[in-house]
């Protein structure tokens, strides 16, 4: 069966760039340092050639993401200071986690749904959640209703397998498999947090506190890394290693109909991620058709 979720690491586009250009023989996976340094340089100017084109209603290339938001007894507003993610573009679900790792969906609120609501500070299980979104990332602020009363501040910290500290978001007894970094399934039980982690073992019984755990979409971090792999649909990977070839195709003996060709290539795959950029069609039968 096909992997759905499968992308391309940054190198793995930067070759398929170069053999889009006929840089790179087909069959080979080598890039000489020079090519790989030049790929890395205009793979990131994209990057951030696009994210500028967005803005607050029109964000463009974005990467999923996952956090953990451990609660304040009364607490109701959490900022960048409560453990906020700073890099939060657009919340896509919430769920409350209690002490014993039993979840609970939150509703996301617009701002009027929020401004609704009679008692915001109204104590109990929390239940909804608004971002308040700001153009400034780190400014952001997340409302939670109800606010919990009480909450455990019995949180586990061990030092992981990298010499890294980890913070528990799951309870759970130690086994391999969970293990910070080595595990295989250690990104459900812990996240990279703190300075008093002890050293882990196996069979312990590790703790957590009450908190949030939530999707978002965050801009796109650099390719600094040969394993760099965001969490963006395919078809945006498409987009990457096309506009990356035509960029890269100017410093090469590429005839000038071959680059428009590729031009031609990388913006039917930002027609793709971007479908509202498409030109209306204004014939009648298109409007009767589909309208």
């Amino acid at each position: 069966m096909a992997d759905s979720n499968f992308n391309l690491k940054r190198n793995e586009i930067l070759v398929r760039a170069y053999k889009r250009v006929g840089v790179i023989r087909p069959g080979t996976q080598i890039m000489s340092a020079a090519q790989l340094q030049d790929g890395i340089k205009i793979l990131n100017l994209i990057l951030r050639e696009v994210d500028a084109k967005g803005t607050q209603n029109s964000k463009h290339l974005w990467a999923l993401d996952e956090r953990h938001l451990f609660m304040k007894a009364g607490g109701i507003i959490y900022g960048q200071d409560d453990g906020l993610a700073t890099n939060l573009q657009d919340l896509q679900s919430a769920f409350y986690r209690d002490t014993s790792g039993n979840e609970t969906e939150i509703e996301l609120l617009t701002s009027n749904g929020y401004e609704s609501l009679l008692d915001k500070d109204q104590v109990g299980t929390p239940q909804k959640a608004y971002l308040k979104q700001d153009k400034d990332l780190q400014c952001q602020l997340l409302y939670i209703w109800p606010s919990p009363s009480e909450i455990s501040d019995d949180v586990s910290e061990v030092v992981g397998s990298d010499g890294l500290n980890y913070r528990c978001v799951m309870p759970h007894t130690a086994a391999a498999e969970t293990r910070p970094i080595s595990g295989r399934s250690w990104k459900i039980f812990w996240e990279p947090y703190g300075t008093a982690g002890t050293t882990w073992v196996d069979e312990s019984e590790y703790t957590s506190g009450e908190n949030i755990r939530y999707m978002f979409k965050r801009p796109l971090y650099d390719f600094d890394n040969a394993s760099d792999n965001p969490d963006f649909p395919p078809q945006w990977t498409r987009y990457l290693w096309l506009r990356t070839a035509y960029d890269l195709s100017g410093d090469y003996h590429i005839t000038e109909e071959e680059r428009r060709t590729i031009k031609m290539e990388y913006l039917e795959a930002d027609m793709d991620i971007f479908p509202s950029k498409q030109p209306a069609e204004n014939s009648h039968y298109h409007k009767h058709l589909y309208f």
